[in-house]
This record gives structure tokens, C-alpha cells and sequence, in this order.
């Protein structure tokens, strides 16, 4: 219906407000029949025989169906395609049949239950399950709360699927070059001639996945149905006594159970809600054991319609071996969701998120590989989409979950994930791995003091391993990074003291693998601007007065770019950190001329760089040069809008310490290195040695410290105080000089930094 709105006395000042509620079902509620009381009947109905229906009558096409809670009917046909079928009772699939099928537009289980198999004696045979029709289609709505949408099959009741047992996925145990018609598995597989398979991008081009058919199986190898474009690369890698699997992962997308939907033009694919409702005197729970089944062409575009969606379930649930593939929308999405446990299974091409979780607690999720994630094809310019694999209760309060061993790869995030108290670490998230995407993982706070993470592996992210950006101390712990842009980037957004700090244990980077880009794709990759010009094991971390949002707004990005002032304080304390393969710094660039450094500050924070200090570091295949390198402030940083007439002077002061002289100077305890200020001399010659490059200088002391300055003045925000220079005399020949000048403009106005200080 359209509304007119018509505003008399328009002269008159005053507000008028006018609301408008929408509401799916009328007031009376929404147009469920009534429910037998009967118990089941002692027999059983089948759908073929019309004295067992109402009127004599077997359903017709376009028909409207109750399977009544008395019956218990077995399909031993495939009926005619439906508008609605409710199942207020049972329904058997026939396991004598090849193939059945089954199509409506919508279905609800209100607390009936739809069975094929058990747990112990799978289905042997095939079905097609389809929900049809388009966006217009009628949608299924079972209270004003409860909108499922079209295409919709509403599970307030049991259904309970259990297909043979497939390997859902495994690994190459070889690696696949392009061109090849055959790949080696880790595993011995079960596929067959004709399903489909999906293998993961394993370089910086998380676009590299392929979709094949198997033509033939070999046990441990398959031959594929067309020669693979790319190359698919396969290695174990030790790192620190942990075999790492940097290998492609290999997905089966076929399982003789199917929940789908039909033509989707319309990006409107099939939606299985998962939910409870009060059915008038009677509550009704959802409950989905699925065993081996895929569910494809579903999800539905810009709507809150997921392939499959847990809301407000408390009965337990079991997703064992399923695959979700191609959907408009998330692939399994839990709302206030509670019990549902998911194991290997594959969630493979679906937009924004493969899991979204959100206020949930007591899941289980483990062995599940999250492939192919999308952003959707139009977005609100002033918002960014999270486009994780997965997202694990970000945007709210979550407990009990346990998600380990699974993997990410595909997307722009692999994992956004809510850190652990570090007084009470759970360490129910870890052993997960993500590949191949841009950023591994985003870690968010868990309170306002102090967040834990770690155990986790990110290879092949082309930007960061990890990102940490919130206003709570941090712990990284066993974590290893192999292969990525930067492997980690912690940034503490809170003002105060040295009791701000990130602290690291046991954490692992490497720099360059075998697993490098052909030769051949050197050049296109590195005019790309996404090109990989620099490997780092860790940036240096930053201390700043506010944090930045999640999901993150345009203005946020780059993650590295601090765009607010520097905290006074903070501090990081690394120990035992392994750094690996980092041979080509500025004075031996490698291949493609890529870079790589153990440790880098981060170019993109003009104002200040805590004091970091490493103790316990193994170095492995780390050249002199690879160590480090310090960043020159940015010339570009010299105008009005950014540091002034003269530019900000953080990135010329910063130290980082050896405690015990396994990093910076072997077997020379308490050594420091710091940057170079050509702006003054404010080290000692005779300790220091300049280090041409590391664009710094290395010093046998850890005498070395930070002084910062704060103006307490009233109109510090209006007025800039620069340069400050600092001089004195020394006794050892040698005059101390520096030369600082206020932090960069941080205030702004709209689009543009605030002019406060012109």
C-alpha cells in the first residue's frame, strides 16, 4: 500500500510526530490453523494413496499441505511442487526410492518432525530438497518476531538428516602446479566421479581458489575434470617445534543429501531458520541434526537471511559433515543461539561473513574450513563490511564458545574475534588457521584493562597477520605468523602511564617461505596496489589516546595509521620470540624487490614510539641487515593540515632494547638500537654505531630512554610550540642535541583536520 501524507496548518510552529510501525501479521496474530491434540496415529500414511488424504483428494500443484500431528506419512513419491507444507506431525523420506524430491515455497516444521536415516543407519539414497519461487514469492511468517522470509524452510520442530559419511575436506600433500589434471591428498578420499571440489588460493591472491570435478579417485589422488589454472602450493613447515600445515585446502561441495534453492536471478536463494516460538499454549523449539548434507543456493541478498540461521535455539543441534556453498548472503549465522555444535564441514562462497555469531553461548565449532568470502555488490559508501570468514560475537557479548581447528582463507578477514581476559584465559579459540586473505586476524577487547590471544596461525595475508587496535593492554601468546605483509600490528589505545602495555610470549614470525609468487607474476603483482613490497615480521607498537571502531568506518584505514595522539606511556615487553627467513633488507633485497625485516616502526605514527624491549629472541636465517629498520617521518607530513612548518619528530626517537643480547648484538647483553635524527646528536659516538641499513644506530647500552613533553598550557590545542630544542654538555666529548616539535593535528572538522594550531 502507498501512504499519503498530507501536514495541515503548516504555519503553525510546532513538532508533529507521526510513527509508523510495520507489523506482518494482524493484530489477531499470524493465520496459523489450530493443532490437533491427538496422539500419532498406529500406522503409517503414504503419499501416494488418496483414501489417506482429506477429501480423497492427493495434494495438486501450487497446493497448500498439513501433514497433521496424528499422521505419520512416509514420501514414497515426489509430490507436485507446493506453495506451503506444514509438518505438524511426521515425515519419513522412503529409503527404498533412488531419488526423491521434495518442492515447495516455503515449509514449516511446527513441531513435527522430518526424518532421513539416523545417526547409526544413514540414508543411502538421494533427495532434493527445493525451496522455489522468487523475492515476490509468499514468505513464511510465524510471528510479527519471525520472518523468514520466501523460499524458506522454518524448523520450529526436529528434522533430522543423516546422509553416508563423506570426507569433507582435507589437504594437498603435494604441491598442485598450474596446468596439472591430478592433485595428492593428504587424506585417502571417498569422492566420486562427478562431485564437485573447491581448492584454496594459497597465495596473496585469495581469488586463486578453483572449482573442479573429480573425474577419477586414486585413493590419495584425484584427476580433476580440467587442468588448474593456478599454482596450489603444499608444504609442513616446522616452526619452534610446530608443524604448520601451509598447504591447500580441498573442499567437497557434493553430498547425496541437498537442501537448495531454485534459480536465484534475484539473489534470493533459500533460507533454513532455525528458531523457537510460543504457539500458543504450546512452546515450540527447533532442533537441526544434520549428518553429511549440503545446502546450496541459499542465503538471501541485503536482507538478514543467511543460508542457515540459528535464532533463540536452546536444544542441542548437530551439523556433522555439511556443506553450505554459494550463497547470496552469510553461510550459518547464531543469534541468540545456545548447544549447537558444527564439525567437519565446509562453508564455501557466501557474502559478509561464512559464521557470524552474535550473543550466543555454548557453541562448539571445530575441523569446519570457511572458503570464498564476498563483500556484497552494493554498500552504503560510508560503511565498510566486515567481510570475515568468520565473526565471532564482535559486535556483542558471547561465552563458552569453543572454536578450534578450523581454518579461514578467502576473504578480507579471516577471523574477527573477541580476545580473552588475561586474568582468566579460557583458551577456547585457537589451533585455527587463515591463508591467503588480507588480514588473518582482528582482535577485539574483552574489558577495558587487559585482553589475551593467541595460538593461532596466519600465512599469506597481504597486509597484516594481526590486528590489534583497542583500549585495553594486550597479550599475544603462541603466536606464529609465516609469510604475510606485516605479521602483526598491536596498538593500545589508551592514555596513561607504563602500566599501558602489550606484552608477547612465545610468539614466532616468518619472513619469506618457498611458498613464494612465481616469477612470472612478479611484475604484475608488484604494480598492483595491492603488491607485497615489504615481508616484517612485527611492527613496533603504538600508544594513542583513542581507538578506532569495529566494523571499521573509511577514515579508519589503514589499521596502521595512528590518527590520534600519542599516549604519554606504554611500554612492550617481548620474550622468546623466534624470527625466521628475514635475509633481504635494504642493502640485499630479494626477488621482485621485496624487503623483509624482523621488526620495523610503523611509518604511518608521526607522534611516538614506545621503548620495546626483547629478551629470549631466536634468530634463525635473520641477516644483519633484515634485523630492523626505522622509518623516516613522512615529508609529505610538513603542511597545515598534518605537523606544520616543521615536521612531527617521533619516528626520529625511538629505542628498542636487547635485556639480554639475543636480538640486536649476540652475546652482548643490554645493548639498544635507536633512530636517526639528523636533526641533532642525542646519542653517544662512542657507543653507538650508525647502521646505514637499518636507517639507525646500534648501541652497546640500554642506558637509552624516552623523554616525552606535554604542554599544560590552556591553549595547547591552539597554539604550536616548535620546534623544542634540547641541548647539553656531556663530559665525555661528545654534546647532546635534539631538536622536537609538536605531535601531529589530530582534530578534526568534518572531512579536515581542525587549523587549531596555524
Amino acid at each position: 500500500d502507498k501512504y499519503l501524507l498530507v501536514t495541515l496548518n503548516s504555519l503553525v510552529n510546532a513538532n508533529k510526530e507521526i510513527q509508523i510501525y510495520g507489523s506482518r501479521c494482524p493484530e489477531s496474530g499470524c493465520p496459523l490453523p489450530p493443532v490437533e491434540t491427538v496422539g500419532r496415529e498406529p500406522f503409517f500414511r503414504v503419499w501416494s494413496n488418496a483414501t489417506q488424504w482429506p477429501l480423497g483428494l492427493l495434494p495438486a500443484v501450487n497446493g497448500k499441505v498439513r501433514v497433521l500431528s496424528s499422521w505419520r506419512l512416509i514420501l514414497d513419491v515426489d509430490p507436485p511442487a507446493l506453495t506451503q507444507l506444514i509438518v505438524e506431525g511426521e515425515l519419513l523420506f522412503d529409503n527404498t526410492r533412488d531419488v526423491s524430491t521434495l518442492t515447495a515455497t516455503n515449509i514449516l516444521l511446527r513441531g513435527g518432525t522430518v526424518t532421513a536415516g539416523d545417526a547409526t543407519t544413514p540414508f543411502t539414497k538421494k533427495i532434493v530438497i527445493t525451496l522455489s519461487g522468487s523475492k515476490t514469492s509468499e514468505v513464511l511468517a510465524i510471528t510479527d518476531e519471525i520472518d523468514a522470509g520466501t523460499k524458506a524452510l522454518g524448523v520450529f520442530g526436529n528434522l533430522n538428516l543423516y546422509g553416508p559419511q563423506r570426507v569433507s575436506w582435507t589437504r594437498l600433500s603435494a604441491t598442485a602446479a598450474a596446468s596439472s589434471s591430478t592433485i595428492h591428498l593428504v587424506d585417502s578420499v571417498d569422492w566420486a566421479a562427478g562431485d564437485s571440489i573447491a581448492i584454496s588460493s594459497t597465495d596473496f591472491d585469495f581469488t586463486h581458489y578453483e572449482v573442479r570435478q573429480v573425474v577419477n579417485n586414486f585413493g590419495t589422488s584425484v584427476q580433476l575434470s580440467a587442468p588448474l589454472q593456478y599454482n596450489h602450493y603444499a608444504e609442513v613447515v616446522s616452526v619452534n617445534g610446530k608443524a604448520v600445515p601451509m598447504a591447500a585446502e580441498v573442499v567437497l561441495l557434493t553430498r547425496t543429501i541437498t537442501i537448495q534453492g531454485s534459480d536465484s536471478s534475484d539473489f534470493y536463494g533459500c533460507h533454513v531458520y532455525v528458531g523457537s516460538f510460543q504457539d500458543g499454549t504450546t512452546p515450540r523449539k527447533g532442533i537441526m541434526n544434520l549428518q553429511h548434507v549440503e545446502i546450496s543456493n541459499c542465503g538471501q541478498r541485503d536482507t538478514l537471511h543467511p543460508a542457515v540461521n540459528f535464532q533463540s535455539v536452546t536444544d542441542t543441534s548437530v551439523l556433522d559433515g555439511v556443506v553450505i556453498h554459494n550463497s547470496w548472503n552469510m553461510g550459518l549465522l547464531f543469534k541468540k543461539a545456545q548447544n549447537v555444535v558444527v564439525k567437519n564441514s565446509v562453508v564455501f562462497d557466501t557474502y559478509l561473513s561464512g559464521v557470524f555469531v552474535d550473543t550466543s553461548k555454548a557453541l562448539v565449532i571445530t575441523n569446519t574450513v570457511v572458503m570464498l568470502t564476498r563483500p556484497r555488490a552494493v554498500v552504503n559508501p560510508q560503511q565498510i563490511d566486515i567481510i570475515a570468514n568468520w565473526d565471532i560475537c564482535t559486535l556483542s557479548v558471547c561465552s563458552n564458545l569453543t572454536i578450534q581447528n578450523n581454518v579461514a582463507t578467502g576473504a578480507a578477514y579471516g577471523f574477527a574475534v573477541v580476545g580473552d581476559s588475561c586474568d582468566s584465559p579460557t583458551y577456547l579459540f585457537r589451533d585455527n588457521i587463515a591463508h591467503s586473505i588480507r588480514y588473518g586476524v582482528f582482535v577485539k577487547r574483552i574489558n577495558n584493562v587487559c585482553t589475551a590471544f593467541g595460538q593461532t596461525t596466519v600465512w599469506k595475508a597481504w597486509d597484516f597477520g594481526l590486528v590489534y587496535y583497542q583500549s585495553s593492554n594486550f597479550k599475544l601468546s603462541n603466536f606464529v605468523s609465516l609469510d604475510n605483509g606485516v605479521g602483526a600490528l598491536m596498538v593500545v589505545a589508551k592514555e596513561g602511564d607504563d602500566s599501558n602495555q602489550v606484552v608477547m610470549n612465545s610468539n614466532a614470525f616468518v619472513g619469506r617461505t618457498a611458498n613464494t609468487d612465481s616469477s612470472a607474476g612478479c611484475a604484475s603483482k608488484c604494480t598492483d596496489v595491492n603488491c607485497i613490497s615489504t615481508r616484517v615480521g612485527m611492527k613496533l607498537s603504538n600508544f594513542a589516546v583513542s581507538s578506532k571502531k569495529w566494523p571499521p568506518v573509511p577514515h579508519d584505514l589503514p589499521w596502521d595509521d595512528i590518527n590520534a595522539e600519542a599516549s604519554f606511556g606504554g611500554r612492550l615487553a617481548a620474550t622468546n620470540t623466534m624470527f625466521v627467513n628475514f635475509t633481504a633488507g635494504s642493502d640485499t633485497p630479494s626477488y621482485c624487490g621485496y624487503r623483509e625485516y624482523a621488526v620495523t616502526s610503523n611509518d604511518k605514527a608521526p607522534d611516538g614510539t614506545p621503548v620495546h624491549l626483547f629478551n629470549s629472541t631466536t634468530l634463525v636465517n635473520v641477516n644483519e641487515g633484515s634485523k630492523m629498520f626505522f622509518y623516516l617521518p613522512d615529508p609529505k607530513w610538513i603542511n597545515g593540515d598534518d605537523c606544520g612548518v616543521l615536521n612531527c619528530t617521533g619516528l626520529f626517537n625511538v629505542v628498542v632494547q636487547d635485556g639480554d643480547g639475543t636480538f640486536i648484538t649476540a652475546g652482548t647483553p643490554s645493548t639498544a638500537s635507536i633512530s636517526s635524527n639528523p636533526l641533532g646528536q642525542s646519542f653517544d659516538p662512542n657507543q653507538c654505531t650508525y647502521q646505514a641499513a637499518w636507517q639507525g644506530y646500534k648501541c652497546t647500552t640500554n642506558t637509552y630512554k624516552l623523554l616525552m613533553f606535554e604542554s599544560i598550557a590552556d591553549d595547547r590545542w591552539t597554539r604550536t610550540v616548535s620546534p623544542v630544542n634540547i641541548n647539553f654538555a656531556k663530559n665525555y666529548g661528545w654534546n647532546f642535541a635534539n631538536s622536537l616539535s609538536s605531535m601531529m593535528d589530530h582534530q578534526w572538522n568534518f572531512d579536515y583536520t581542525s587549523h587549531l594550531r596555524l
